[in-house]
């Protein structure tokens, strides 16, 4: 009786171990696979470097909201607006994309041409199509030397005139009364 009792213990103690290691081969799988999937998530293979910008969140705000994010090529600290994507940026920012959470959804920017400091830092509004009720993870792609700007104002806001010419862009403006609005 007693072999017994010792041949169904070693046999119980070989289905755990059986099932520990199956188990543990599934988990390592499923790893590889997420990491795999996540690693996929990548807007275009021209672009070198990503990084993550976290716009901070606030009840009841909605969507589709322009936010700034001033990209500074230098190291440093992100707060805020700033984010610091080192010396792997082009000087004119032309290089600069940026993605929502899933990292590869395009979002709408522009390059506020105002505030473009060759080689040291830029503003950008970027139109943020999520839910800004609750705080939101955008992935900013740098580091393609072929590339050049898609900033667009129009597709960013609603309402868009940079004021460049001498005049008001009669498409977007209408004068109801009064004198001539003068520009320089």
């Amino acid at each position: 009786m007693n072999c017994n009792f010792e041949f169904h213990f070693e046999f119980q103690k070989s289905k755990a171990i059986q099932i520990f290691t199956t188990l543990a081969f599934i988990t390592f799988l499923n790893i590889g696979v997420m990491q795999k999937a996540e690693a996929q998530n990548w807007f275009d293979a021209g672009w070198s470097y990503r990084k993550s910008h976290i716009i901070t969140g606030s009840s009841g705000a909605g969507t589709n909201y322009q936010v700034r994010v001033v990209a500074h090529k230098s190291a440093g600290t992100d707060a805020g607006a700033d984010t610091y994507l080192g010396t792997n940026v082009l000087d004119d920012f032309g290089d600069v994309r940026f993605t929502a959470g899933d990292g590869t959804t395009h979002l709408d920017y522009w390059l506020e041409t105002g505030s473009l400091v060759s080689g040291s830092q830029a503003a950008f509004w970027v139109e943020v199509t999520a839910d800004l009720g609750s705080d939101q993870v955008l992935y900013i792609y740098y580091g393609n030397s072929n590339a050049t700007t898609t900033s667009n104002g129009n597709n960013t806001f609603l309402l868009f005139d940079d004021f460049t010419g001498s005049g008001l862009d009669g498409t977007k403006w209408t004068k109801f009364s009064g004198g001539t609005p003068a520009f320089s």
